[in-house]
This record gives structure tokens, sequence and C-alpha cells, in this order.
């Protein structure tokens, strides 16, 4: 799952940028998939590996885009792009991991949660309850990663799964580096 802050401090072209980018990698990883699908047909087998993925957007309030399931409509590519570079101010990191934390346990599948933010949360009150959802998710046995782009507070917020880049063009190797870590 991704998890995409909209605040209002990310300048629009370094939002419109890793939107563009986070989309990018949303198909590919939609791809992926197809791709699987494709492998097993041509060669007679089932290798059980489904690749599910979500798109979060969150400020003051969460929306979400894209929901969790295989593939990407052009509805949903749409309206990711439109949800990452609409910012409207806010910065509430715990809103989507309480939502994700609603999801029931799948112990038989690997599940990533990579959230891409520019900074930390705007409420002081919101870091305490972003590190106990952080807590109860891992303990859960989700993997959780933070991307700060161009702030060192969200790394330490999301320490120590967490990595700073300064520019969005980074994205998709840090993500293919998160996930390649994970599996």
């Amino acid at each position: 799952m991704f998890v995409f802050d909209r605040s209002s401090s990310m300048s629009g072209e370094r939002s419109k940028a890793a939107a563009a980018t986070l989309v990018i990698c949303l198909e590919a990883l939609a791809g992926m998939e197809r791709d699987i699908r494709a492998a097993e047909a041509e060669h007679n087998l089932n290798v059980d590996l489904d690749i599910r993925t979500a798109l979060y957007t969150f400020n003051k309030t969460l929306t979400q885009p894209k929901q969790l399931s295989s593939g990407l409509s052009d509805q949903e590519r749409f309206d990711s792009y439109g949800s990452v570079t609409q910012p409207t101010g806010g910065t509430t990191h715990s809103l989507a991991l309480q939502h994700i934390e609603t999801y029931p346990v799948e112990p038989d599948r690997q599940r990533i949660i990579i959230v891409v933010t520019d900074g930390e949360p705007n409420s002081k009150k919101d870091i305490p309850t972003t590190r106990e959802s952080i807590g109860r998710l891992r303990a859960k046995g989700w993997h959780i990663y933070g991307v700060s782009i161009g702030s060192d507070a969200a790394v330490q917020l999301y320490a120590p799964d967490s990595q700073r880049i300064d520019d969005p063009a980074e994205l998709p190797a840090t993500v293919q580096s998160l996930i390649e870590r994970t599996l």
C-alpha cells in the first residue's frame, strides 16, 4: 500500500513529480501482476503470488483513490494522480495508518506500507498516535517504510525503516529497493 502526504508544504513541481512517479509505481506493480499471470498460463503453473496495491492520500482528511486490488483502472490512475497533486494543507499521518489497522490479518501475505511524505505531522499530538499505529501494525506483521522527500522528520518518525530522498525521481528506485528488501 502506498500512503502519500498531500500537504500544502510540498511545492507544486515536487508534488507533481512525486504524483507522476507514484502512479508509475502503481502501474509497474499492476504490470508485474499481469506478467505473473501470463507466465503462469504459458508454463501451466501456479506460483501463488498475488500483488494488490492501494493508495491512500492524507492531509487533514483521508482519501483512497485506489482501493486494495490487483491492477489499475484508468479511473484509479486519474484519481490517484489528481488526489496527490491537490494539496489542501495539514499533515495527519495517523489517519491512513489507523484505517489500515482495520484490514483483516492475512498471515500468508507479505504486507507492505510505504508512506511518502515531505515532513512531520503538523500537530505534535499526531506524532505519538502515528508511532502507536506503526507499532501495532508492525506487531501484526506489516512492513512499514517511510520515504521522506527533502526532510529528516519522517525519517525519524518511521525509523528504523525509513529513508530520505531529495528528488521525487528517486522514488521508483527507492520503492523497488524496499520491496526487494522485504521479499
